[in-house]
């Protein structure tokens, strides 16, 4: 896995029922960068995300991996060089066994038997859960599922990784291993977050976004001092 660079250049995207998400928004991360998505409910982090590998399709603008800019042509390899990790891991787990999740990704490109497999096994590896290949993700903990879906996405071998709100609904226990894991991955992150401990902990760099725009983009330190800033963003 190596870290890949992201552009996001003046991209705005509505959704059907007219309400708008983003508004020209444009943000750039560099390989290995850990940034920080802050803002409300209804900011459109989640909408970002999203667009991020092709989930959803801006208005206007350009979304570039790297020096791939994302449309219909390659959007099967801009999703296997974004990972994106969803807020619920139901949304996101849906084979029988968890082997079958973390294999799902791989299998679609095409891969010999040998090496999906292999991608599995060390996927498990890196989120400590060797030994679940044959469990029922739907029968693990939250801490677990959220786990199993890191492993999903780590077994495409991703350049960038974005993680909605991966913290929420976790006990003290699952929420500590989850950063602990986060902290050692060496990809590009993109978080959106409402957990500013995490951000303290795992992003130099936070944006936050209200309304759809970017009204702030720096150091978390500077950021995360600024109370005037956070309250008037729903951020305290």
């Amino acid at each position: 896995m190596k870290p890949a660079s992201l552009t996001v250049k003046d991209v705005s995207f509505a959704y059907p029922d007219g309400q708008h998400a983003l508004h020209s928004v444009s943000l750039t991360v560099a390989p290995g960068e850990a940034v920080a998505i802050l803002g409300p409910n209804g900011a459109g982090k989640s909408t970002l995300l999203l667009h991020l590998n092709g989930i959803l399709a801006p208005a206007k603008g350009e979304i570039w991996v790297g020096e791939l800019q994302l449309n219909k042509h390659n959007l099967k390899e801009i999703r296997r060089l974004v990972g994106v990790v969803f807020q619920d891991p139901d949304d996101q787990l849906f084979m029988p066994t968890v082997f079958e999740d973390v294999a799902f990704g791989p299998l679609n490109l095409g891969l010999a038997e040998a090496e999906i497999a292999e991608r599995v096994r060390a996927a498990l590896s890196r989120v400590d859960l060797e030994g679940y290949e044959r469990r029922s993700a739907h029968h693990l903990s939250f801490g677990e599922k959220k786990r199993v879906c890191l492993a999903a996405v780590l077994a495409m071998e991703p350049g960038v990784l974005a993680l909605d709100e991966p913290t929420s609904n976790l006990d003290p226990r699952g929420r500590r291993r989850l950063l602990e894991l986060l902290s050692a991955i060496p990809l590009t992150r993109i978080i959106a977050t409402h957990d500013l401990d995490l951000v303290r902990r795992l992003c130099p760099r936070a944006v936050i976004l209200d309304g759809g725009r970017i009204v702030a983009d720096g150091p978390s330190a500077e950021l995360l001092r600024d109370e005037t800033l956070l309250d008037s963003h729903g951020l305290l």
